[in-house]
This record gives C-alpha cells, structure tokens and sequence, in this order.
C-alpha cells in the first residue's frame, strides 16, 4: 500500500502556559448559536514540536504564486519540487480564540461529552457555526439540540486567533496546539462549569488531518474522533494518485493581502482562493449546493499559511494503539480527498488499517455532496449520521 502521507502530501512539551479568559461578547460577526450557553475564550498555549523550515524565495507578488502553483502540481512534483528546506524542534506560546457552548436544554447527559472542533484550510471556526440559515448548516447548532457540549475555535493564522508568518504556520503546530486545547477540556479550564466526562475530536479536512495526527501520537486524549472532509486513498485509487497533484492550481491561489485589505495583517505566506469559483470547484458540487450558500461561504473565506500545505505530509496518521470510536466522513464528490469520486476510494475501508485497534470505525460517504459537506444543501443529513454514531459513544 502506498504510504497514506506521500498521497496526501499531493492533495493538499516543554509544560504548558495557559491563561484562559472568558468573556461574553462574539466580535466580528461571529454569532453566538440561540440554544447555547456559550462564553468565548482566550487560549495561550505553549507548545513544542518539529517544524519545516520553507525552502524557497518568499513570493513576492502573485506571479512567484502562480510559479508555485505550476511547480507544485506537475506530475513529477515528487522529484522535482522541494518547498521544504528541513525541520527542526520549535517552542513557542500561541494565542488562539474559541468558543464554548452548552446546550441551553441539557438532554440525556451528553453535556459531559464535548466535541472539540478544527476547520479545515479556507475557513475559520464559523464553518462549524455560520449565521447564514443556522438551523440547516450550523453542525454546532444541530450538537447542541442533540444536547452535546461544543468547543470550536480559529485555528492559528485565521479568524481571531494570532497571525504568525505563512512561511512558519504549519500542521505540527496546530496539532500541539490542539492537544493543549484537549488537555484544557479535560481539566474545565475552557468549558465553563461543565465538567467534562468524554472528549471527541471534531475536524474538517485540515482539522481532521490534525486531529487524526494527534490521536496517533497520543492514543488516549479522546474517547472517539470524526473526520470529516477526509479519506484514506488505497493501493487501487489510482485515479486520486494521478489525479491530486493539480489540486493547487485548482484553488486559483493568490497572496491573500492582494485580494482583501480585511488579510493586511498576513505576510505574503498567506495565500486565499483566487475567486469564488475556485472556491466552488474545489468545496462544493452542483447541484447540491444554495449558490447564496456558496456566497456566504466565500464571505467568511480564510487565508491558509503556504507550508500548512507541505507540512501535511510531515504527520503520522497511522493511529496503531488508538482503542477509541472513529467516523471517517466525505462527500460523495469530493475532488480534494477522492478526486471527484468518493465511493470506490472509501470501498477500499482503508480506516481500518489507519486505526486497527479501535473499538469501532467506520466510513460514510455523503450523497451530493463536495469537500465542504457543511454547506451542502443536504449537510443536515449528514449531521444526523454524525449524531448517530456520537449515540453509541
């Protein structure tokens, strides 16, 4: 089988210093979900890991970009194109903006379980939670109805949180980061009063790498992870190995400062989708999607650092002593991690040989939709199969 990194690498602790604020107030739009107790959060975290170190020029304009994106999506990118200079260890100490919510009409006593939630590249926290028709593509709207406690949060570089450099901002980072997070759920420094009895990890393509990378590398932080926007290609997906490289170009990718002064605050490292129809191409797939959907999605676009890309391959998603739930979700359509065509890419299960010892995992692709399920016209469906897994937690 070929290594899961190497093709997904084509598609895409020194103690810990926390100082944990609580505040009421949702800035810039972002909308508190109406059946949540919910209070926001400032989270500094001290984290060390290995990072790579970019290798090349930094861009200097849109054309270096385009050059990039050229290079970065031939065939032979393998050998011929080496972004990434090296790796060494780095310590620092991130501030990152999140939410907790409970729900406001507890039920069953899920409260206890709470869902920590990573976004994917191209948005922030409020793919979980958008005020566009709430009721229909809010996943954390629909948790809390189940009576399932929340914490969703901008990952480092987007929304709220704090900006480092495009060239530094990569997936080792924010897996630490993430872990820190979980560690703070755990000990009710970033949930309130709710004491939290289960932990499961929520991600989004992105989030979900992450998040799967951290149940690898700590196989007891979570009772259970859903995976969203992810899949695991097999030794017969011969369409996603060909396929994937060009999925760069496809994002129609620019340096984010030129395309919004709202992205001033990002170096040149940042890059964001070219237009909304690279947006679309890449996320969604007609018709199951509301073009106002799509809109409001590429309204709250985000940024993504150009070594989180590079930086994918660099996780280990082998998750060998993980004894936990895992729910590995795609849409059906989905170009980034199937190359347009889930179905046969999940019919090879490799989930099970990603995480041979859980208790349960399981593979579920959903009907119509495209990279970003959340915003599929149907995405409710998907948060009721969600639901039904969490049941059996």
């Amino acid at each position: 089988m070929r290594s899961v990194s190497s093709v997904l690498f084509a598609a895409l602790s020194l103690g810990s210093l926390v100082s944990a604020v609580p505040h009421n107030d949702n800035p810039n739009g972002y909308l508190h979900p109406t059946n949540g107790e919910c209070k926001e959060y400032t989270v500094k975290e001290s984290v060390t890991s290995v990072v790579l170190e970019w290798g090349l020029p930094k861009f200097r304009d849109n054309f270096d970009v385009t050059a990039w994106r050229f290079n970065s999506s031939r065939k032979d990118s393998k050998e011929t194109f080496k972004p990434v200079s090296g790796a060494k260890p780095s310590t620092g100490t991130y501030t990152i903006s999140g939410t907790f919510c409970a729900p406001k009409h507890p039920r069953l006593g899920r409260e206890s379980t709470v869902l920590v939630l990573s976004h994917g590249l191209g948005y922030d926290r409020r793919y979980w939670a958008p005020s566009y028709k709430p009721e229909k593509y809010s996943f954390v709207k629909y948790a809390l109805d189940e009576g399932y406690s929340v914490f969703y949060y901008d990952r480092l570089g987007t929304g709220l949180s704090q900006k480092l450099s495009g060239y530094i901002t990569q997936a080792s980072i924010q897996q630490e980061i993430l872990g820190k997070i979980v560690a703070g759920v755990r000990k009710g420094t970033y949930t309130c009063t709710t004491k939290a009895k289960k932990v499961i990890l929520v991600g989004h393509s992105f989030g979900s790498f992450i998040s799967n990378s951290l149940i690898a590398a700590h196989p007891t932080i979570a009772e259970g992870a859903i995976l969203t926007g992810l899949g695991y290609p097999g030794p017969n997906d011969t369409t996603s190995q060909a396929s994937q490289p060009y999925i760069p170009g496809l994002f129609g990718l620019q340096i984010a400062s030129t395309l919004s002064k709202s992205f001033s605050d990002r170096d040149s490292g940042y890059l964001g989708f070219g237009d909304i129809y690279n947006h679309i191409e890449t996320f969604f797939h007609q018709p199951g999607y509301e073009v106002q959907a799509a809109k409001y999605a590429h309204s709250i676009a985000q940024p993504f650092a150009a070594i989180e890309v590079a930086s994918l391959a660099a996780l280990k998603l082998s998750a060998e002593k993980f004894l936990g739930h895992v729910l590995v979700l795609a849409g059906e359509f989905d170009f980034i991690i199937c190359s347009g065509e889930c179905k046969s890419t999940f019919a090879e299960k490799v989930w099970k040989f990603i995480f041979p010892a859980a208790i349960r995992a399981e593979g579920y692709v959903h009907d119509g939709a495209g990279h970003g399920v959340n915003f599929a016209s149907n995405a409710y469906e998907s948060f009721q199969k969600i639901g039904e897994f969490l049941a059996d937690i």
